[in-house]
């Protein structure tokens, strides 16, 4: 889990600080050109600068930028200020990244001067690669702009800034994909005893912890009330039972925590869920805001599934079609429940319960 998210983190950092230091690259070097024609004995640092600086400083400021900024933000900053607002999270993360990047760049400035061994020092200061007041800027800059990518693409899902951005689903397309609606049980009386307000910060608590489901690769694709639907693609979903594995997850750091939610709230939260599989469309819709959205009955089965949880008395429960992948699954017990009929459905379906052995 950490290590995808620091990948992630790592993308972002090190694609905007190749723009962003390439970009403070290339003013410096108008700088120097415009320079040469007043001191034309010094061509050969101008060579230098235009083209070592680009080539082989600029990505290896990015590079450890990418590396320091995305485990600063991964072991420090999110675990820090989690529950913090996005411009609190801009404005402390700044302070810090930006901290840790200057440390960077004198590293760098070290480290070129010791790469350089044929220039001299004079020679190294009229170049003046690292004019610190432009860097800092520059510096700001890119993680003010590193940290706004990254939340964007945390608040439109785990990978949708890319697949926006590059207009993957501009055009509809077909995919299959596992769906999982998972479900608060007894949310109408659980909001009655609480309140709204303390109700919504119970149920940001329950979400919080339901970031474990990232170690077994689900992506979350909508929050509904007190619903919540996470997906994976084929090969993530069926990979080690990552789509069962998930919500086991996910139940027991409920259970772990179970002291926590009865002191603070008084009451346990229980989910349930309902999980399907099938084709589905997947396009961006939407003008003033856009959005990717899955289409399908894949989708409405898999919610007309979670809503029998309650009568077949089931945490779980699953299609025929997923049991037959996942029957000789090591650790789970499945119960065949029958042939039940779905809400707007024609056609029966059969179904399991899916318990942990």
């Amino acid at each position: 889990m950490i290590f995808n998210e620091f990948i992630r983190h790592f993308k972002i950092y090190f694609f905007v600080g190749i723009i962003t230091f390439g970009l403070f690259g290339i003013v410096n070097q108008i700088n120097h050109e415009i320079y040469n024609f007043e001191h034309p004995d010094i061509q050969d640092i101008i060579t230098f600068g235009k083209y070592k600086f680009l080539i082989v400083v600029v990505p290896t400021i990015s590079f450890l930028l990418a590396v320091f900024s995305s485990l600063l933000d991964i072991l420090v900053i999110r675990k820090i200020l989690h529950k913090k607002s996005l411009g609190f999270i801009v404005l402390v993360g700044i302070i810090i990244q930006s901290i840790s990047i200057l440390m960077v760049v004198n590293l760098i400035y070290f480290f070129t001067q010791r790469l350089f061994k044929s220039i001299n020092q004079t020679d190294f200061e009229k170049i003046n690669l690292f004019q610190m007041s432009p860097a800092i800027i520059y510096m700001v800059f890119t993680v003010l702009l590193s940290i706004l990518l990254i939340e964007i693409d945390r608040k439109l899902g785990v990978g949708n800034f890319w697949k926006l951005l590059t207009g993957r689903f501009y055009n509809p397309k077909e995919e299959e994909r596992i769906f999982m609606f998972i479900d608060l049980k007894g949310s109408t009386s659980t909001a009655e005893k609480l309140g709204h307000i303390k109700f919504s910060a119970f149920l940001q608590d329950c979400f919080y912890d339901l970031a474990i489901v990232s170690k077994h690769l689900a992506a979350v694709y909508q929050y509904v009330g007190d619903e919540v639907v996470l997906s994976w693609n084929y090969k993530n979903g069926f990979k080690n039972e990552n789509f069962i594995k998930a919500f086991f997850a996910f139940d027991k750091i409920l259970s772990d925590k179970s002291d926590y939610y009865l002191e603070k709230y008084g009451i346990l939260p229980y989910f349930k869920t309902g999980i399907n599989f099938g084709p589905v469309v997947v396009a961006e819709v939407g003008s003033s805001k856009r959005e990717i959205c899955y289409h399908g009955d894949t989708l409405n089965t898999a919610s007309r599934i979670q809503g029998l949880c309650n009568k077949l008395n089931s945490k779980m429960l699953i299609p025929e079609k997923l049991y037959e992948k996942v029957k000789n699954s090591q650790g789970f017990n499945f119960e065949d429940v029958g042939c039940v009929e779905l809400q707007g459905k024609k056609k029966e379906l059969r179904l399991f319960k899916v318990v942990q052995a």
